[in-house]
């Protein structure tokens, strides 16, 4: 072994001899990489009895603040499974809020476009979604609310935006 805690000698032997060439050029390229490995051998230290006691009653003491911290860690009050729940239903329920939201606006852009492309302009009257036939036109004026502002084809095929119709 080359490495470890203790000072290593080496030696190699090498023929002259022709026939033995190869093994000499190995041997000499073993010899070049173990003088490249270093090592730093150190006596090892034996501890007295009371130096080792020293050092675990330090241990315990550390163990006992790591203990005396998560103690105080469980002590602190946490929600409890009731309000977990509550609190994710009502994320959910603000999310699909915005989700709809998105939606909605994600179909006046598209809508817009499409008036902007056919080079009509929006009229002022309207209902609260896009829609495809004058009969859902119609079913979505008496849905829509008052602070809706969205778009809807109109049985005429021009485009509208607005609240009620």
């Amino acid at each position: 072994s080359l490495g470890g805690n203790s000072k290593t000698a080496v030696v190699c032997t090498i023929s002259s001899v022709l026939s033995n060439a190869e093994e000499t050029r190995r041997t000499l390229q073993f010899a070049k990489d173990v003088k490249a490995v270093v090592n730093t051998a150190r006596i090892n230290e034996r501890q007295d009895e009371r130096a080792t006691m020293q050092m675990y009653r330090a241990e315990v003491e550390d163990l006992k603040r790591q203990i005396e911290i998560l103690h105080e860690q469980l002590a602190t009050p946490q929600p409890s499974a009731q309000q977990i729940a509550s609190a994710r239903r009502e994320y959910s329920e603000e999310l699909g809020a915005l989700r709809a939201q998105l939606h909605l606006k994600e179909e006046r852009i598209r809508h817009l476009a499409s008036c902007i492309i056919r080079g009509q302009g929006p009229q002022k009257r309207g209902v609260s979604a896009l829609c495809d036939s004058p009969r859902q036109a119609k079913r979505q004026r008496t849905n829509a609310s008052a602070e809706e502002m969205s778009l809807a084809l109109s049985p005429r095929g021009s485009c509208m935006i607005g609240g009620k119709g």
